[in-house]
């Protein structure tokens, strides 16, 4: 295919994804789903107190997640209607939506005719899930976007190394740069890494150009990534792996909400189990029904029928890579502390399912090598059976789209049942600190922000009036005595917060908050605070 062809092709694909993608975001605006998740919450939340906090700083972007996702929101943020509603989170997701359906598009013209790719490319961006997803603040959209151009620079790269020296010199920077912000990403980024890594070293040595000193620069580069999020937990949070095993890790989660019960989740230390509820995840997301079901394991045997073809090149094995969130997440459920609940099997609730959302790719691409398979004959055979082919596998994604759309989105379900689980509580809470901030605009508010990170926005608050989790020293000494650093004070049941005002006689309650599933929440005010004649007036 010539340049300027793929260019051309390629624009129409990031137009139709575009479109796409602004057609979801205005639905989500207008429903007031941007930020269901609390997750999408803590996101914003994390990348706003970059910059407004007590002591900016770089201990603000906290543990557990990693840095880029919020980093990239950061000057969105800055925008305090877009940061309150959630349009921040929106905007880099929308824009990380389209440039994944782009790669995805252009991996399969590697192999695939225009509209078999096309077929893989309307699989992928009508998919209700993934345009919900692509209309918040979480980190899947970034990392599907990392997870498909990664595959692609690398093929790129590949064939570089046969005539284009200098073309493979540009591509091993930009493909490193790319494994390094999926490092930065999420955790699935630093087995990517590492697979890619080996592919690259493999098709090396067997061509003995490993020992470079290119490659070599490049491997330290990847490599010094996930040690320097190692580094930033051991000096900051005292714990390299503190991600792992501190208050807010998956492990420490799972403890607290597992209440005793073992196993604490399906698929707990049973692979196969957990194998079956990520598959069935992926299956739900894919497509309503047995059509799900269907695209699936037509897509798995395509693409490994098509790559175990003889005369293939080696590349398109390669691209099987685009399935391996299976194994990940596979073992990250069975012990990883990584629960997966889907509404159609016990417990029969939602929760992480939108983990599936990062086999969509690879579900789309092998479900173009069916639809080549299909035209291929056609072509020979009866090549004036070509345009309804293309006609009724167009109709086909145009048709899941609209049954997935007119049920309940899986990824969508999860968000409302997520906010319908806190929503109302945080607003209560938000609805008496904002009269409180009204009444004395002053005050300082002593809270763990992360544990609602709702609130705060709620309640017309920034978080330079806070002292929180992320302010470290600043926060130990308040815990050692609130009422000389802070006016007011929010305590979740059994936090640290608590404990601390319960021991400062200065502190007074004023409100409690109780509800289904959530810890018992308190509002104390200070002595300084119902002093003012504000402050004694709305107390009585």
């Amino acid at each position: 295919m010539k340049h300027e062809d793929e260019q051309r092709e390629l624009w129409w694909a990031a137009l139709a994804a575009f479109s796409a993608v602004l057609f979801a975001l205005a639905w989500t605006i207008r429903h007031g789903a941007l930020i269901l998740y609390g997750d999408a919450e803590a996101h914003l939340h994390i990348a706003r107190r970059i910059l407004d906090a007590q002591r900016p700083r770089i201990s603000q972007l906290g543990t557990v997640w990693l840095p880029l996702p919020h980093l990239l929101m950061l000057p969105f943020v800055q925008v305090d209607s877009w940061w309150r509603s959630g349009l921040a989170g929106a905007i880099p997701s929308a824009a990380e939506t389209v440039l994944a359906a782009v790669g995805l598009y252009k991996l399969a013209r590697r192999w695939l005719s225009v509209p078999a790719a096309a077929f893989a490319l309307a699989l992928y961006i009508l998919n209700p899930n993934v345009l919900y997803i692509g209309t918040t603040a979480m980190t899947e959209p970034l990392f599907l976007a990392e997870l498909i151009w990664s595959i692609v620079l690398l093929l790129e790269w590949r064939d570089a190394l046969e005539d284009d020296p200098r073309r493979e010199r540009e591509l091993l920077w930009i493909l490193t740069a790319v494994l390094v912000a999926a490092v930065y990403s999420r955790y699935d980024g630093w087995l990517l890494g590492f697979a890619v890594w080996l592919l690259m070293a493999a098709e090396l040595w067997k061509r003995k150009s490993f020992f470079t000193a290119r490659f070599a620069t490049a491997s330290l580069t990847l490599l010094a990534a996930p040690i320097l999020w190692l580094i930033y937990n051991a000096v900051l949070w005292h714990d390299p792996l503190d991600f792992l095993r501190g208050q807010y890790s998956a492990a420490a989660i799972e403890a607290r909400t597992s209440h005793g019960l073992i196993p604490p989740h399906p698929g707990w230390h049973n692979p196969w189990e957990a194998l079956l509820f990520y598959g069935k995840d992926a299956q739900m997301l894919a497509g309503n029904g047995r059509l799900g079901v269907w695209l699936f394991w037509l897509a798995l045997a395509g693409a490994l029928w098509f790559a175990a073809r003889p005369g293939k090149k080696t590349g398109l094995r390669w691209a099987l890579l685009l399935w391996f969130p299976l194994p990940f997440y596979c073992y990250s459920i069975a012990y990883g502390s990584v629960p997966i609940f889907l509404p159609v099997w016990w417990p029969h609730n939602w929760y992480n399912t939108r983990y599936g959302l990062e086999v969509l790719p690879a579900i789309a691409f092998g479900a173009g090598i069916c639809a080549e398979a299909l035209l291929m004959p056609a072509k020979r055979l009866r090549p004036s059976f070509k345009p309804a082919l293309v006609v009724f596998l167009l109709a086909v994604a145009g048709a899941n789209a609209w049954r997935l759309a007119s049920g309940e989105p899986l990824v969508l379900g999860e968000g409302r049942r997520n906010h319908e689980m806190r929503g109302e509580y945080e607003r209560e809470i938000a609805s008496r600190l904002g009269m409180l901030h009204t009444l004395r605009p002053d005050a300082v508010v002593l809270m763990d922000t992360s544990s609602y990170p709702g609130i705060m926005p709620q309640a017309g608050m920034v978080y330079k009036q806070t002292i929180n989790e992320s302010d470290l020293d600043l926060y130990d000494a308040a815990l050692v005595h609130p009422s000389a650093h802070a006016q007011v004070a929010i305590a979740f049941s059994g936090d640290a917060v608590e404990a601390a005002v319960r021991r400062d006689p200065a502190f007074k309650q004023a409100w409690s908050f109780r509800a289904t599933w959530q810890p018992e929440a308190t509002i104390y005010v200070s002595d300084a605070f119902l002093n003012t004649s504000l402050g004694a007036g709305a107390m009585r």
